[in-house]
């Protein structure tokens, strides 16, 4: 369904990174891999997993 999507002319893709636990990371990624320079991509991150971690002195 992606797919036909892009084929239709979709060009952004909403995804997170708790839609299915990050399933549907995977399953748009499969689908836009070949066309990465004709779609934007959207994605946004848990807050615990929002942040740069400084390592220890």
């Amino acid at each position: 369904m992606l797919r036909e999507s892009l084929a239709l002319g979709m060009t952004l893709f909403d995804n997170a990174e708790m839609y299915a636990e990050g399933g549907a990371e995977k399953i748009v990624g499969h689908a836009i891999r070949d066309r990465l320079d004709e779609v934007y991509l959207v994605s946004k991150v848990y807050p615990h997993d929002g942040h740069h971690a400084r390592p220890s002195a």
